[in-house]
């Protein structure tokens, strides 16, 4: 009698599917293992951390501990710092404040935190997307300015459009 290879696999791959399911089940973890498990992932405290074995610096290397501190900065007057080029970016109205012109004409560069480098800068814009939020906008008060402009119309000038419900 012969038997080709196909019969016997097509008959045994069921045996393997099941026998292959049988395995899985038995290996997996019950509730106490999945628990011991999830504890020792868990972050430990320093204090029961295993402790490591002191190893000596090189020569010539000074430990962190051994480091002192930075200073605290020193604040600078206003007074001591050099009086801004009339050629260069526009003062605003805080003698610490510099506005720094932006890529656009009549826009300004929003500060770090995305405020208004100056009051009278209301109109917040977004140059990715050439839209502008005026003040009376649904979405001024989210919008993170990335250029502030003074009027609708210096944005406009400028090629930027006002936000509209679409």
């Amino acid at each position: 009698m012969k038997v080709s290879l196909r019969k016997v696999m097509l008959s045994l791959a069921p045996v393997l599917v099941v026998g292959w399911c049988v395995v899985a089940w038995l290996r997996r973890p019950d509730e106490a293992e999945r628990r011991w498990r999830s504890r020792s992932r868990a972050v430990q405290p320093l204090s029961s951390a295993p402790a490591r074995a002191a190893v000596p610096a090189p020569a010539g290397v000074v430990p962190a501990s051994v480091v002192p501190a930075p200073a605290a900065p020193v604040p600078v007057p206003a007074a001591a710092l050099p009086t801004p080029d009339p050629e260069s970016p526009v003062t605003g109205s805080e003698p610490d404040t510099v506005v720094v012109a932006g890529p656009f004409p009549g826009s300004v560069r929003s500060l770090a935190d995305g405020s208004a480098p100056t009051p009278e800068y209301t109109v917040k814009a977004k140059p990715a997307s050439k839209l502008f939020h005026s003040p009376d906008s649904p979405y001024y008060r989210r919008t993170r300015a990335e250029i502030w402009f003074r009027t609708e119309q210096d944005a406009r000038d400028a090629g930027f459009r006002p936000w509209k419900r679409a």
